[in-house]
């Protein structure tokens, strides 16, 4: 039967894809150490659940452990699950419910997969009575609050005999001995360790040069042996080979409070070039909390009159952005918290005098209050969650608001209600994300003369304004960015010139 071929061979595939290694560092050094020491306490052999809380500071490691050693016992469980950055998703409306959710989808591939989890308590239930049925093994990654592990993992009696938990965190105070029965203390590398791990960044093999052997260990201590920091330092110094180039870097550590992570990081940010920076804090502010794709932020930045291409290969060669699975652009989350932590040092008290904002509550507060004659970088943060909640009320914000905001060039307002004229959207605008966008009728008889891109998806638009009375159909342009459907209802769209993205539309 054609139907039970089908099935069978997407099944074949599901599996293969679980199997799939997670990605860990470059330069492993240091795990095979830690993994000898994990796979005695772990012991996959014994009976009874056993949750396991890593602790550790920042930037130390602890995410890259967790991946090596879900890689190596991954093969003995039917059922597992890599739930990551759990403290990012957790502070999103909704954000309990998507982790239960995809811890459920991960460990099932029946009716459950995929399914609308209504509330915490209901996604307690249906994890109770899938991990009760046979071993599970889970990695809930970077919690930072007690809720978070009783959502996901809440008593070790919801599991059956053999379950293997990990839960990584910086604050061992959020692991209860009520729930976690073992607790592992990630430490710093040893000295030859941070050594090798420097070389390897720095020099590119796994010692350094004679000449700058001194230099070298001087950084490894002054570092404090984390490996993030060894990482972006070794990266940072990588081109450099004159013997003052590298006593000045020394200089520079030497300055820094004693293992401040933030501090190291910041000297090589301090390296960039202004359109280095620039692009920089967009991708930290932005970009990665939207997971977008690095061709997808190439078209938008090149729409902004930057040379991102480049940009992108000197900030990866430097360790501070990387390109993972499927092209996604990722930050490690203290390297995207320098970034952030810049641009509110532009104004801590007034938001609306940063160049970019990005956090829900004080982007409404500045909206409102029509305080953002200087903000230049706005989002709407209401993408990271898969629905919108049922309940939530529609924020409806006046387009007056944006009228002051000339230097505007990025706009991120899903799920809003705009009320008023559109001309009072600047004209210097390059990207407008709208995605349920409520509005049947198109809303622009004339798109801000600079925009490049316009993404509607998710949207109720079925018309033009009548004064548009041709009814073409829609046609694609060639770019990076447009996914169009095609309706007979809706006329051509050719007269803007610019990339319109309609997918995955609500026709009514």
């Amino acid at each position: 039967d054609e139907a039970e071929l089908i099935q069978s061979l997407v099944k074949r595939i599901l599996t293969k894809l679980k199997n799939t290694p997670l990605g860990v560092a470059k330069y492993p050094v240091g795990l095979e150490r830690r993994f000898e020491e994990l796979k005695r306490i772990v012991n996959v052999n014994s009976k009874g659940v056993l949750i396991l809380g890593f602790h550790g500071m920042g930037g130390i490691g602890k995410t890259t452990l967790a991946k090596a050693l879900y890689n190596k016992l991954v093969v003995h469980f039917r059922r597992r699950s890599f739930v990551p950055k759990i403290r990012e998703a957790s502070r999103m409306e909704g954000g309990l419910e998507s982790l239960q959710a995809k811890l459920i989808s991960n460990l099932t591939s029946s009716k459950e997969s995929g399914q609308r989890i209504e509330n915490v308590g209901a996604g307690i239930d249906l994890i109770r009575s899938l991990a009760f049925e046979e071993p599970v093994f889970i990695v809930l990654d970077d919690v930072d609050d007690l809720r978070q592990i009783k959502a996901l993992a809440g008593s070790r009696d919801w599991f059956y005999e053999g379950t293997r938990i990990i839960v990584t965190t910086r604050d061992k105070e959020v692991l209860p001995e009520s729930i976690v029965n073992v607790f592992y203390e990630v430490k710093e590398l040893t000295s030859p360790e941070a050594l090798q791990l420097f070389s390897f960044h720095a020099f590119g093999r796994d010692q350094p040069n004679k000449s700058l052997k001194g230099a070298a260990e001087e950084i490894v201590a002054l570092t404090g042996g984390l490996p993030l920091a060894l990482e972006v330092f070794g990266s940072f110094l990588y081109d450099k080979r004159r013997a003052e180039e590298w006593r000045d870097a020394l200089q520079k550590l030497r300055w820094i409070r004693p293992q401040s992570l933030q501090d190291v990081l910041m000297i090589s940010f301090n390296a960039l070039d202004d359109q280095e920076k620039c692009v920089f804090l967009d991708i930290a502010c932005f970009f990665v909390q939207m997971t977008m794709t690095r061709e997808d932020a190439i078209y938008i930045l090149r729409g902004c009159g930057l040379n991102p291409e480049i940009t992108i290969k000197v900030l990866t060669a430097k360790s501070l952005l990387k390109i993972i699975e499927d092209g996604i652009l990722w930050m490690h989350d203290q390297i995207r918290d320098m970034g952030r932590e810049i641009v509110q040092r532009e104004n801590y008290d007034h938001p609306s005098m940063r160049s970019r904002l990005w956090d829900r509550n004080e982007i409404l507060t500045v909206l409102k209050n029509k305080k953002s004659a200087f903000a230049y970088f706005i989002e709407m943060c209401k993408t990271c969650f898969p629905w919108k909640q049922d309940n939530e009320e529609v924020v409806t914000l006046q387009t007056t608001c944006f009228t002051r905001m000339v230097d505007l060039r990025l706009l991120q307002i899903n799920h809003v209600a705009l009320d008023g004229g559109f001309e009072h959207i600047p004209a210097e605008l390059k990207w407008l994300q709208w995605k349920g966008c409520p509005l049947k009728t198109f809303p622009f008889d004339n798109c801000p003369q600079d925009l490049g891109v316009l993404d509607l998806s998710e949207s109720k638009i079925t018309s033009m304004r009548e004064r548009r009375h041709s009814k073409k159909q829609v046609q694609k342009e060639k770019n990076p960015l447009t996914r169009v459907r095609f309706f007979s209802c809706l006329p051509s769209l050719n007269s803007f010139k610019k990339s319109i993205k309609f997918s995955r539309w609500q026709k009514n």
